[in-house]
């Protein structure tokens, strides 16, 4: 058994899962609140070139995760900024559809992997590919929209996150995403993180410091 067929293993945790559906679908008739100190309001379309340059520009960005039905392939800017990102030692997870696990594992996936394979070569880094990629399949059909969950490094050594929705259910990459309101954002990320094969600890104190982005990112 190799590395990879123990990342991809099935997360259990029927009450997370009610919690995060139930949430996803309530999201819009939940009345907002306004959001601030992050440059990018709540509500605001952010098109997959400007999602590039903000996960690029995300300062110690630490953990990228992507809960998606299926993986799909960085194009363009979007592929310069997970180099650039892999380079600074960032770990992206995808959580996918149980159906289609066995399936990304040969697919699009396997994209990610060979660009973190040429990162390490090129940067000398002393890491391996799944220190830096690594594949989980969800307990059920991710019918929803695709989520991408940021954390980083904080103030005072604390951690700010914040989660993107997209605009397409069903798809690895949408067209425009979104950013949610910390109180959505933090239950979303509890139900999706907190029962991962390597579980990840999120607070609701982290998604109220959200990251910091380049001011060059902030400016357009």
């Amino acid at each position: 058994m190799t590395v990879l067929d123990v990342s991809l293993t099935v997360l259990p945790a029927a009450a997370g899962i009610w919690i995060l559906v139930y949430t996803i679908k309530n999201y819009r008739n939940l009345r907002p609140r306004q959001a601030n100190g992050f440059p990018l309001p709540v509500g605001k379309q952010i098109t997959v070139r400007e999602l590039a340059r903000i996960e690029g520009g995300i300062r110690d960005l630490v953990r990228v995760v992507v809960a998606a039905h299926c993986v799909e392939p960085p194009t363009d800017e979007l592929r310069v900024a997970v180099e650039n990102n892999l380079e600074r030692r960032v770990h992206y997870h995808f959580l996918v559809s149980g159906s289609r696990g066995d399936e990304e594992i040969d697919g699009y996936y396997q994209i990610f992997r060979a660009i973190a394979h040429i990162v390490i070569k090129r940067a000398k880094l002393e890491a391996k590919v799944e220190d830096l990629v690594t594949i989980s399949r969800l307990p059920f059909e991710w019918n929803h929209k695709p989520h991408i969950f940021y954390q980083a490094k904080g103030t005072h050594g604390k951690l700010a996150s914040m989660v993107l929705t997209g605009n397409q259910k069903n798809e690895g990459i949408a067209e425009w995403y979104e950013r949610l309101l910390p109180e959505y954002a933090h239950t979303i990320a509890l139900a999706l993180l907190s029962d991962a094969p390597t579980p990840l600890t999120v607070t609701e104190e982290e998604f109220q410091e959200l990251p910091s982005i380049e001011s060059d990112v902030q400016e357009n």
